[in-house]
């Protein structure tokens, strides 16, 4: 996949997004195509040695048609975070290209985050930018259950839970357990949301049971917003200054030395994304104390990796006397932590990210049909240009301009709606077409071999068959109703013969509203010889296609890679390679086209004369041509391209007089 990562970060060494984040992107960029920009100028050097890391000075503003390599029309955005106004933006340009995007609030959408401070602010900005933003999200990647739970469907329904992980060191030599209890928190100093208020009450209630226990807290962090003043005032106040301290921030081989020195780790949080500085610590085999606002307690629990309590300062307090009963358990607790810690892997998180966002993807194609299935149950009651401009919008998030077309895309919509030419009709049969190219082109030598055309898949001979065959029905089922048999010893003939006849006879007009289906014949089925080219590596044909206007040949694109790694290419008419993108992976480098290319040429410019547009497509195996079919409507008219301005050159070439 082709997932652009957009991000806000400050570069903060205390964040943990500033860590998360980039890890999390390295382990994606591993196994797929990633870039990665930042809509700040800052940079770290862990974030650059993710080698797919970008600040947006480096593209100039802050527009997708900026993003190079195919990225300006990406198969995945992620937005890391919710409340920037340039994700919005952002996200209201994916929309108008059908781009999927998901979103990772961390912890911004829970309840505590939204009725933080400033409640009414987030309240009319949700109104007038957000909640669209949120809503119209492919999905929502919550890291924890809790953090769903605690944020609720009425955001967005479509979600998946996907944590944060940590690369855990290879072994670890800890040097705490040495008599005292020396407890730990390294995070934001945000005194609300990291709950360090609740804490510095509940070690002022049971003091006296704290310092019997040599029990010691350092908190390690930055200022967040005057929050150090805040917690000294706090400290002095409660008579702690000999049970908390504060340590500052810590990063590097300070902050893993005084995790191997820590006997515990303490959140108490009132909410949390998914925290990665707990990770960390559970890593290095240090237990936790935690309240439910962190989003583990579930998972400390199960694993015995330390203890819970409620969120109130009572809560802590019962926390924290706990641990000190229960002190002879750290040890244990601790290799149980750094166990859970394993689990945290953020090469299988990326793996199980992708599987997410391809199941979501499927539903939401699932649910394309049966939109246009319910738009096509109404038949004949929805006009034609009606009809088109619901799913073309639905599909380029754009609207038809009928009075004044310019893009390749929207011509093809008229060309559905107005053009009628009798000879289309044979050429969107597989079976008829085969006399249209005899007659066209004085020969028959470039058709593939036929065995058999029957009205039902009962009639279908298979024992006379040789090993390799291909099943099509005449009208070809948009590209979609082709059976490919390499070997048929393998097949289950009485399967096979059901799902060819379920097939046949499809009102695929209906849906497309592409009008040389329209007075089709019943649909018939063809058994052709299969082809194969042993020269490329998984044996599959190389399919070129070639783009002609009233004759002229200006465009060619080829697949390649039918069965395994499947690429696509594009020439202009002087055979130029292009970096053209169309939400298929882009062929680079390109392939040789073949020596007898211009014969193609040639062939292609007399079967599409007389009509304004045709693509007409060969197969090429060591230089012998085979025909493949001719359409008039590709990709139904609902392609996107990047750039965006290849629409409108192609369209160019369109002519749309027939409208008159």
């Amino acid at each position: 996949m082709k997932i652009l990562f957009i991000s806000d970060l400050k570069g903060k060494v205390s964040s943990g997004m500033s860590w998360s984040v980039p890890a999390r992107i390295a382990a994606q960029a591993r196994i797929d195509d990633v870039l990665w920009v930042n809509l700040t100028e800052v940079s770290m050097p862990h974030w650059e040695a993710t080698g797919v890391f970008h600040t947006i000075g480096e593209y100039g503003n802050c527009k997708m048609d900026v993003f190079p390599n195919g990225f300006s029309l990406p198969d995945l955005v992620v937005f890391e975070g919710v409340y920037y106004i340039k994700f919005v933006r952002l996200a209201k340009e994916l929309r108008r290209t059908n781009t999927p995007y998901v979103i990772v609030p961390r912890s911004m959408l829970t309840h505590d985050a939204i009725h933080n401070g400033k409640y009414l602010k987030k309240a009319v900005a949700n109104i007038l930018f957000f909640n669209k933003f949120v809503r119209n999200a492919l999905a929502i990647q919550y890291l924890t259950a809790k953090e769903y739970h605690d944020s609720g469907d009425g955001w967005n329904k479509r979600y998946i839970i996907s944590p944060n992980g940590f690369d855990a060191p290879d072994c670890i030599n800890r040097i705490a357990g040495k008599g005292n209890i020396r407890c730990t928190f390294i995070g934001r100093l945000d005194i609300y949301q990291k709950g360090l208020d609740l804490l510095v009450q509940a070690c002022a209630k049971i003091q006296e049971s704290l310092r019997n226990a040599h029990f010691k807290i350092t908190l390690y962090g930055p200022d967040w917003h005057g929050s150090i003043d805040e917690l000294n005032r706090l400290i002095k106040e409660n008579g702690l200054s000999d049970i908390i301290a504060l340590g500052g921030e810590i990063k590097g081989p300070a902050k893993a030395e005084c995790l191997l020195a820590s006997d515990l780790f303490i959140m108490t949080s009132r909410f949390e994304g998914m925290p990665m500085g707990l990770i960390e610590a559970l890593a290095y085999g240090v237990p936790a104390l935690l309240t439910p606002g962190t989003n583990m307690c579930d998972r400390i629990e199960s694993y015995d990796a330390g203890w819970t309590c409620g969120e109130s300062a009572e809560d802590i307090c019962k926390g924290l006397l706990k641990v000190i009963e229960q002190k002879f358990q750290l040890e244990e607790k601790g290799k149980r932590a750094r166990e859970l810690a394993l689990k945290y892997n953020w090469n299988k998180i990326a793996e199980d990210f992708k599987h997410d966002i391809k199941q979501q993807l499927k539903d939401k194609e699932n649910m394309n049909k049966d939109f246009l299935m319910s738009l096509a149950k109404l038949g004949g009651v929805i006009p034609d240009k009606l009809y088109l401009s619901l799913t073309y919008r639905f599909y380029t998030g754009r609207w038809i301009n009928w009075n004044n077309p310019q893009r390749m895309s929207e011509k093809i919509q008229l060309y559905k709606a107005y053009y009628r030419n009798p000879e289309m009709l044979p050429c969107t049969d597989k079976y008829l077409v085969r006399d249209f190219v005899t007659k066209r082109l004085g020969t028959d030598k470039y058709l593939n071999e036929l065995y058999l055309v029957c009205d039902h898949a009962e009639e279908i001979d298979f024992a006379n068959l040789p090993s390799q065959f291909v099943i099509k029905t005449t009208d070809g089922g948009s590209g979609n109703n082709i059976y490919v048999c390499k070997d048929k010893r393998d097949i289950d003939i009485p399967a096979v013969v059901k799902r060819v006849n379920s097939w046949r006879n499809k009102k695929l007009y209906i849906i497309s509203r592409e009008w040389a289906y329209k007075g089709a014949k019943q649909s018939r089925i063809v058994v052709e010889k299969f082809l194969e080219d042993k020269s490329n590596a998984d044996g599959s044909i190389n399919d070129y296609k070639f783009l002609c206007f009233d004759g002229k040949f200006r465009y060619l694109w080829v697949d390649t890679g039918r069965y395994s790694d499947f690429k696509r290419g594009w020439w202009d008419e002087n055979l130029n390679f292009r970096k053209i993108h169309d939400n298929r992976p882009l062929m680079d480098p390109p392939i040789a086209l073949p020596e007898n290319i211009q014969e193609m040429i040639t062939l292609s410019e007399k079967l599409a004369a007389g009509f304004p547009h045709a693509r007409i497509d060969w197969y090429n195996i060591g230089g012998k041509i085979i025909f493949g079919e001719i359409t008039f409507y590709s990709w139904s008219g609902y392609s996107v391209f990047d750039p965006d301005n290849f629409d409108f050159e192609m369209g160019k070439f369109f002519n749309t007089d027939f409208k008159k």
